[in-house]
């Protein structure tokens, strides 16, 4: 069984309804970076907690000199993440979740 690591960039933002849906017609299991991803079907979403700033993080740098953009970046990582497990997408594909990984998830959409 293969699987779909979907980043949080522009292009997966925009075509997220397209790629959940067919991720569930391929039953193919599919890690999001954005967290209403999990909400709407997808397996599992890891990731900061507000994705809309740190999609924002590169273009803030621009115009800045080398040194400026690095320190900026460098300050606005995420300090915290994020993880949410879908159990009925889990269960369509015939997935079994381990307790612990259960445990530690923020959300658990049951």
């Amino acid at each position: 069984m293969g699987g779909i690591i979907c980043s949080a960039d522009a292009f997966i933002y925009s075509n997220r309804a397209l790629i959940t849906e067919l991720a569930a017609r391929y039953r193919l299991p599919a890690l999001y970076g954005i967290p209403g991803r999990a909400v709407d079907g997808g397996l599992i979403y890891y990731g900061p907690i507000s994705s809309t700033r740190t999609a924002r993080l590169p273009a803030a740098s621009i115009g800045y000199s080398a040194a400026k953009s690095q320190q900026t970046c460098q300050s606005s990582k995420p300090n915290k993440l994020r993880m949410g497990i879908n159990m009925k997408t889990a269960a369509a594909l015939g997935l079994t979740v381990p307790r612990t990984l259960r445990a530690s998830a923020d959300e658990v959409i049951e």
